[in-house]
């Protein structure tokens, strides 16, 4: 493992045990418990009206690829502090990206739909 991949993984571990909160990554029925740190991406959200660029605001998720079985979809959904989050995609790009660029970490962008009931 070189410098870069090392630094990488610490800073990973360091996030999941200072900045990552437990949640719960649902998929049709099945639910998946995970590591998710909150985030937020800013994006296009339409035309310019009148001189006015709109833009609006996802509230994202880093989660490690090691918690989910799977690559994350749009209308799957993320469960956090009690809130219901569904994954979406954000304009023209697909719903998540990776944080990193060895692939180790995904961030999903998502909506808040409401509490969990």
């Amino acid at each position: 493992m070189n410098l870069f991949s090392q630094g990488i993984a610490l800073m990973n571990k360091i996030r999941d045990r200072h900045a990552a909160e437990d949640a719960i990554y649902c998929r049709g029925v099945s639910r998946y418990p995970c590591r998710a740190t909150p985030g937020s991406t800013e994006f296009d959200a339409g035309s310019e009206y009148g001189g006015i660029r709109v833009t609006a605001q996802s509230r994202d998720f880093l989660i490690l690829r090691t918690d989910l079985e799977f690559d994350p979809a749009a209308g799957d959904v993320i469960i956090w502090q009690g809130r219901c989050y569904e994954v979406v995609t954000l304009g023209d790009q697909r719903c998540w990206g990776w944080s990193d660029s060895l692939h180790t970490t995904y961030r999903i962008h998502t909506k808040d739909i409401g509490p969990e009931t």
